[in-house]
């Protein structure tokens, strides 16, 4: 794992939303100044930006399913054990 992907995956969801907002005011005003003629300093700095945006989303969808599927082993497991007791009160 990357030093940087190290790095957002300790940062909250809260942060990462943040910075991803970050990141595309950046992109945009990157944009506007290509647009204006001028040249960046580091023009490798827009896919950079942009690389660390869609790892930022990368893991905000894998928090979102990781949550998603532990609901329902929980859902599954109270069921089961309802449906078990249920069983045992009718014998």
């Amino acid at each position: 794992m990357t030093k940087l992907m190290h790095q957002l995956r300790e940062m909250s969801s809260e942060a990462l939303e943040k910075k991803i907002h970050e990141l595309k005011a950046a992109i945009a005003k990157d944009k506007s100044l290509i647009a204006s003629g001028t040249k960046l300093e580091k023009p490798g700095i827009l896919k950079k930006n942009k690389k660390e945006i869609a790892r930022s989303f990368t893991l905000l969808r894998e928090r979102e399913l990781f949550s998603a599927k532990k609901e329902s082993k929980e859902k599954k497991e109270s069921k089961e054990k309802k449906e078990s007791k249920e069983k045992k009160g009718k014998k």
